[in-house]
């Protein structure tokens, strides 16, 4: 049995370090977002499709630790959850919520980027699953 990986990441030395770190394993497509691996997405559709529902089950729990720690100015815990968000979006390609979640790490301080990002958050929500 032969192992296929796919391995998203944004910038070109992390896929070639993943690239060259799973070749030994087995077959390793890489690409910039899940969007962009798409022509050969066929192979991941049900592990992906798994990996997505997990992370919108999480999102309703991330949205409240976000607004807790926005209410209690508790910057140490806000940048927790971005940080566990952060690798979530990544994985899922979910890159406009990515998006979002960066700009309230970079400045957590920020009203309209905290806004933002909770809304982003109620869209991915809303949104009917597929």
């Amino acid at each position: 049995m032969s192992l296929r990986f796919l391995v998203v990441e944004d910038d070109a030395a992390s896929r070639e370090f993943a690239r060259s770190s799973l070749a030994p394993f087995g077959i390793v497509d890489t690409a910039r977002t899940l969007s962009d691996a798409d022509w050969h997405a066929a192979p991941y559709d049900p592990p992906l499709r798994r990996m997505r529902e997990l992370f919108l089950d999480e999102l309703p729990q991330q949205r409240e630790r976000i607004a807790t720690a926005l209410a209690d100015g508790d910057v140490d815990a806000l940048r927790a959850v971005l940080h566990q968000m952060r690798a979530g979006c990544g994985f899922v390609g979910a890159t406009a919520l990515s998006a979002a979640v960066d700009a309230l790490h970079a400045e957590p301080g920020r009203r309209d980027a905290a806004l933002a990002l909770l809304g982003r958050i109620d869209d991915a929500l809303a949104a009917p699953s597929g």
